[in-house]
Formats: C-alpha cells, sequence, structure tokens
C-alpha cells in the first residue's frame, strides 16, 4: 500500500507551491477513500524547509453486498479488489458462452453506520453457440476446409475460431494467386429459452488471378545467372508456394548464406514481379580433428569442402580419417540442381567402415546417384555402386558387389523445419551382381497429421524383402532409435539378420503448452517370423534447429539375449 501511495505522488518535482501540495491532498484522499477510508483527512504544514502531510485515516468502512451473492468480494470496501472480482466473474461466464453478461453495480455510503451497501443485479443473457458454418461455392480445397472446422461445432461462440478460419480462406486465396481475393459472410440466427444459435454461411469472390511478371537478381559475385535462374520457380500464375519452393531450393544449393525474395504487386495490370537478393556463402570450408577412442585409440580426421564451384552450384568435398587401425576416406561431388531445378546428381569414391551388433563391415569403391524431381515433392534417382566389402564377425569373407536400382522418394511437409503435417513414402529398388546375386525390395511410408489443433497422430509403416544370395550387411535387423525403439540396437533379427521385414507404428502427439509437446506410441515389428511389441513416451518442445524430443521405450516381447529393460533417446526432427 506504501508504494501505490507513493506513486501517486510526484515526489521529484523541482519545486513546491500551493497547487502542487492541494494536488497532491486530493490524490492521496482519493486514494484512502478507494480503499474503504471515506472519512479520511490530509492535512500539511511547512517545518524547517520540509513539507510535513499528516493523514488521519478513520475507520474503513464495511462492504455489503445486496441482491447477486455470486462475487467473490472482501469484507472491507476496495474499489480495486470489487473491479478484480467483477472481471473474473464475467471472463469465467463469457467462457461458458455468455458474452452478453453483465453486472449493474450501485453503492450507497453509510457514514454513521460505517458501511457501503454494494446492490448488485445479474444479466446473465443467453449462451451464444456456433451452430454451424457453411460454404455455398464450389471450390473443393474450400469444401474440404470447412468440413474440417464443421467437425468441432457445435461450440461456444469465439472470435478466435472464426479469426482462424477466416485467415485460412485468405491464405488460400492468396497461395493461389487470388490477391484481390475475399470473401463474404451472411449470419443467420436462432434462439430458445437459453441459448442463441447462430449459423455463418461463407461464399468466395477470388477476382482475376494475378500472373509472374519480371525476375530481378542482385547480390551475386561469383554464381552465374543461369544457376539462381535454375533454381526459381518459373509459372504462369503466383502462388505462395512457388515462392516457398524457390527459396528453399536457393538456401538447399548451399552457395548462399542469405536469401530473401520480395514481391512487387502491380495491382492495376494484376501482376507480381520478383526480386531475389542473395548473399554468397564462403566457397571453402576447412575441418580438422584429433581425438581418442578405445576401438580405435588414437584417430585424426579433416577435410575440407568447396562450394559454388566455377559459379554453377557444385560443391566438392574430400574426408579423410587415420587411426592406430584403420583408414577411411571419402572425395566425391554433388550438385542439387544439374542444368535445371529438375535435376540433380552426386559422384564418389570412398573407403568406409561401419560397426554393427554382430559384425563389422569395410567396403571402398564409388557410387553415382542421378535424379530427377517431376514434382516439387518427388524425387526419382537411379544409382549405381561397385564396392570390395571386407565383413567380419557373422557371414565373414570378401564381397565383390555392383549394386544399382532405382529410388522413389514423395516427401511433403507444411513447414520445413517444425511440420504439424507431413507426408514420407519411399521405395528402393536393387539388384546385386557379383560375388553375390540378389535383388532388395524396400517400402517405408510414414504420416504425421495435426487433427485437431494441440492434437496430431502419426504412423509408420515399412517392410522390406531381399533374395536368398544376400550377406548379412543387406540384411534386416530392427532395434534402436529408427525403428523399434524398446530394443538394443540390431537386437531383433540378432546375429544373421532376416531376408524380410515388417515395421508398423502409431503415436499421438499433443500440446503441454507451447512449445512443449508430449507423445505416447508402441511400435511393432518383426524380422522373419515372430513380431515383437513395445511401448512408450516422450516430451519435447519445437525450436528453430527443428524438434527436440526425449524417448523413454519398454520393450514388451523377450528376446534370446539380455537386453535393458528401458531405453532412453535423444533426438531432433522426426526420426522415419
Amino acid at each position: 500500500a506504501d508504494e501505490e501511495l507513493r506513486a501517486s505522488i510526484d515526489i521529484h518535482t523541482p519545486g513546491v507551491d500551493i497547487f502542487f501540495l492541494e494536488n497532491t491532498k486530493s490524490k492521496i484522499e482519493e486514494y484512502y477513500r478507494s480503499r474503504g477510508f471515506f472519512d479520511v483527512k490530509v492535512s500539511y504544514v511547512f517545518y524547517e524547509g520540509r513539507v510535513i502531510l499528516r493523514v488521519e485515516e478513520g475507520d474503513r468502512y464495511k462492504l455489503v453486498p445486496l441482491g447477486f451473492k455470486g462475487l467473490d468480494l472482501p469484507p472491507f470496501y476496495d474499489r480495486e479488489e470489487i473491479k478484480k472480482a467483477v472481471g473474473e466473474f464475467l471472463e469465467e461466464v463469457k467462457e461458458r458462452g455468455y458474452k452478453l453478461a453483465r453486472l449493474e453495480i450501485l453503492e450507497d455510503i453509510d457514514r454513521q453506520e460505517k458501511k457501503v451497501f454494494l446492490a448488485i443485479r445479474y444479466y446473465r443473457g443467453k449462451r451464444l453457440i456456433l451452430k454451424d458454418i457453411r460454404f455455398v461455392g464450389k471450390d473443393g480445397y474450400v469444401r474440404k476446409l470447412f468440413s474440417r472446422y464443421r467437425a468441432l461445432l457445435p461450440r461456444i461462440l469465439e472470435e478466435d475460431f472464426l479469426e482462424e478460419l477466416h485467415g485460412e480462406i485468405r491464405g488460400y486465396l492468396r497461395e493461389e494467386g487470388y490477391l484481390d481475393g475475399d470473401f463474404s459472410v451472411s449470419v443467420g440466427v436462432s434462439e430458445d429459452e437459453e441459448n442463441m444459435y447462430f449459423t455463418y454461411t461463407y461464399d468466395l469472390e477470388k477476382g482475376e488471378r494475378y500472373r509472374y511478371g519480371e525476375l530481378l537478381i542482385y547480390g551475386n559475385e561469383k554464381t552465374r545467372l543461369r544457376e539462381i535462374h535454375y533454381t526459381v520457380v518459373r509459372q504462369r500464375y503466383f502462388s505462395v508456394s512457388a515462392e516457398e519452393e524457390s527459396l528453399w531450393n536457393l538456401i538447399q544449393s548451399e552457395s548462399f548464406t542469405g536469401v530473401r525474395i520480395e514481391n512487387l504487386v502491380d495491382r492495376d495490370r494484376k501482376v507480381v514481379h520478383r526480386l531475389v537478393e542473395v548473399r554468397e556463402d564462403r566457397r571453402g570450408v576447412l575441418e580438422f580433428a584429433v581425438g581418442y577412442n578405445t576401438e580405435e585409440e588414437l584417430k585424426v580426421e579433416g577435410g575440407v569442402k568447396l562450394k559454388n564451384l566455377f559459379g554453377v552450384g557444385i560443391v566438392g568435398r574430400l574426408w579423410v580419417s587415420f587411426s592406430e587401425k584403420y583408414e577411411t576416406y571419402e572425395v566425391g561431388f554433388s550438385d542439387r540442381f544439374l542444368f535445371s531445378r529438375k535435376y540433380f546428381a552426386d559422384v564418389s569414391l570412398f573407403r568406409r567402415l561401419e560397426f554393427h551388433r554382430s559384425f563389422d563391415l569395410e567396403s571402398s569403391g564409388f557410387a553415382l546417384s542421378l535424379g530427377y524431381r517431376p514434382l516439387r515433392w518427388t524425387n526419382l534417382s537411379f544409382f549405381l555402386s561397385r564396392t570390395q566389402n571386407t565383413v567380419s564377425g557373422t557371414d565373414a569373407g570378401e564381397y565383390g558387389l555392383l549394386r544399382y536400382g532405382l529410388y522413389l522418394l514423395r516427401e511433403k511437409r507444411d513447414d520445413p523445419i517444425n511440420p504439424h503435417n507431413l507426408t514420407h513414402n519411399s521405395l528402393r529398388l536393387m539388384r546385386a551382381q557379383g560375388d553375390r546375386e540378389y535383388h532388395k525390395v524396400e517400402l517405408n511410408n510414414f504420416f504425421l497429421r495435426e487433427i485437431v489443433k494441440g492434437l496430431s497422430l502419426s504412423w509408420r509403416f515399412a517392410l522390406g524383402w531381399v533374395g536368398k544370395g544376400a550377406p548379412v550387411f543387406d540384411r534386416f535387423f530392427l532395434g534402436g532409435l529408427r525403428d523399434m525403439r524398446g530394443y538394443d540396437f540390431e537386437a531383433i533379427g540378432y546375429p544373421q539378420g532376416g531376408r524380410t521385414y515388417f515395421l508398423g507404428r502409431a503415436e499421438i502427439i499433443f500440446s503441454v503448452k507451447e512449445p512443449v509437446r508430449a507423445s505416447l506410441y508402441t511400435d511393432a515389428g518383426s524380422v522373419g517370423k515372430g513380431f515383437k511389441y513395445d511401448i512408450g513416451a516422450a516430451i519435447g518442445l519445437n525450436t528453430p534447429a527443428g524438434f527436440i524430443r526425449l524417448d523413454v521405450a519398454k520393450p514388451l516381447s523377450e528376446l534370446p539375449d539380455p537386453v535393458s529393460r528401458v531405453k532412453v533417446y535423444l533426438s531432433i526432427g522426426y526420426v522415419y
């Protein structure tokens, strides 16, 4: 109270006069009256160059509510506490749908009894219900949008709910290039004794669709203009997805540290011009590391990465690793946009080392990949590799193989970092020849869908088959973060691996409090014969780097080898 009282007085004033003192006196008296001291008296005197304020509070008046008894009021009169009680009560009843609720309050001060009689009248009104939303147009996307929102009806009439719907409609119109587009709304009302029911009917007014105009590029010094033109989507009509794809392509090229695309709208001609600004990245990166581990002992690693070679987006890489036991290397070149945003390529020479649960693999050779993007979200690539493979442990031996095949990938997400909806479909077909001959097929599908705001479902199913001649490193294992999270790495299928596998996963993800999310899940999988199961829970949060999550999973099936009963993982993003 002392702090509030001091705040009402300008104690830092450079000078004092009668007007300042009378104003200060009035403020103090008003402050005390608002707290129930209606008989307060304030006076002031001058003493030895100072001003002394004297306050005679008097009795504090009791509060006597009359009429409506639903407010949590203090025993003594306090204007701020009364306002707070009224605000909290009205907020609560309006959340229940009584948007027209109001309170009328009249004060009667009895100075003899030292009481304030508070006459309270409560008018609840009718509850406002959003009964239905309808779309009278023929646009298929908007019809699906309305179906999703109608699934949440009836509900309390809330401004936020309607604003979210309106935002999605406007976003769709802009996405499709209808920059002058809008919608109209008519509202129907019906009522009964307790409720008023609202039906909102919408119609679209798209207007003329905007076309693309000129493309201006600046900021490039080393990069050729043609290379940037490859990455920018060129089409007849403006769309937000084309802008997003262009931006994503420029970032994925690895040639730039910064990219900005600005739209200049000519509303008279219904044209959108594009201004693309780029900041080129350093063209060379050198890395070096020294370490020690009990498996390889002293280890030295180093490499160089050369970006945007010849100004055409080619990336060259060289990585070498030496230890007391092993030597590995990789040298390669890649181009994510080869003569067009439709094509990409990668070629490399390598010597690699992999450590597995039942075997170790040392491989050397070359790999080639040529790809084509028929659609924004779809890649089709041909791959070819010739390797010499040395296996120690299970199925030990030397294997010279020529492997080639096709890889089809479709991945669509509504946000590149923290998606709410994501689809991943991939199919890999491979043929191997050499010391062993066999075929291999793998299918992987992952889906993430936001059912309602704050609640999502994800599910995955994957399967694979490989021919009889496949060595252990091309057979299947399950266990670990990527698949059966309740089991040790490659524990299912140990030690020989299997010729077939199946994996299924279901997960429910719900928002705790943004950006924190939690989930419950179960996995089911088999290598060869016999299914294994696990259950788990996770908690994580959305960050600029992606969804960081901590998983705890428990196996529900027994394995011949002893395994940890609980597995814990820390990961970034959705693992599929």
